[in-house]
């Protein structure tokens, strides 16, 4: 009786110091295989699902290296997903402690359509190098059902049948310009780091309250582009963002913010002067289009 006690005692150790030794692999099985087998399908309307040349959708989420990690990342916010967990098959720490002050993590925000976009990005890491993921999106469902019903109402009253998409695109950007303020209350509390009570840098301010601010314009503009099947992201800077979109085989550039400039007098202009245009165009105005472009390699 004592022998069989000792070694099953024995046993217990060895066991014990297998699963220590082992426990990453144990959990990354149980993940792959069980917790998050059934999200490699997540998705909803508004998933982009496509790749381009930094950010690359995954269906591996068990990420071995940086890029890999990245992707995830990418997909995550892609498929519109609020929570998930994820395990890393490498030491993803620091990775996971960056990225929310890594500009890497804004760019994906650009990237995807903009009701998957997040308001809060909260992620975590525990000592088995289980990354835990919570987003809370930047627009409600009560808003994404408003802006929707709008756009349908804009296009049947502005856009015809017959009309090309570089047609189209531009019957919109007047009609945002036309019908929308720039909020310059909400601008100078934007530039001053308060971001309470401020609505005017999404797009239902833009399309539903006629003022904004140039991350309400450039939503709006996007979300209309996905409408009409055209591909695009917006592009930002430390202080301004704009929109860019494929069409014709080449991506060109708006900003509708700078083609509703703001008159001393109050009065309404439209330009085009920011319509369409080429990277080496818009980035002879470093003041405002200086951005990475290590971040937007599509644009290089």
């Amino acid at each position: 009786m004592k022998k069989t006690s000792t070694l099953i005692s024995i046993l217990i150790i060895l066991f014990s110091i297998g699963a220590y030794l082992y426990h990453k692999e144990i959990i990354k099985y149980i993940f792959k295989n069980f917790v998050i087998k059934d999200s490699f399908e997540t998705y909803n309307a508004y998933t982009k699902g496509k790749d381009y040349i930094l950010f690359k959708r995954t269906n591996n989420y068990v990420p071995k290296n940086r890029q890999e990690f990245i992707n995830t990342i990418y997909t995550i916010i892609d498929n519109g997903i609020d929570n998930f967990a994820f395990f890393c098959d490498y030491d993803c720490k620091n990775d996971v402690i960056n990225i929310s002050d890594d500009k890497i993590l804004n760019a994906i925000n650009n990237y995807v359509h903009p009701f998957n976009s997040y308001k809060t990005f909260n992620i975590s890491i525990d000592n088995f190098g289980i990354v835990k993921v919570n987003i809370e999106k930047n627009y409600t469902d009560t808003e994404k059902s408003m802006i929707n019903s709008k756009i349908i109402e804009i296009a049947k009253n502005n856009i015809d049948k017959n009309m090309n998409n570089y047609d189209k695109i531009k019957v919109i950007h007047d009609y945002i310009v036309n019908n929308t303020k720039y909020d310059k209350i909400e601008a100078t509390k934007i530039d001053n780091n308060n971001y309470e009570n401020i609505s005017s840098h999404k797009a239902y301010n833009v399309l539903i309250n006629g003022i904004g601010v140039c991350n309400g314009y450039a939503d709006a503009l996007s979300i209309f582009l996905y409408y009409m099947g055209i591909d695009n992201f917006k592009v930002s800077t430390n202080n301004h963002i704009w929109n860019v979109l494929y069409l014709n085989n080449n991506w060109s550039h708006i900003d509708i913010t700078w083609d509703d400039p703001v008159t001393s007098d109050g009065s309404d202009i439209l330009t085009h002067d920011y319509f369409m245009i080429s990277t080496a165009d818009i980035t002879k105005d470093l003041e405002n289009h200086n951005f990475d472009k290590s971040l937007y390699e599509e644009l290089n």
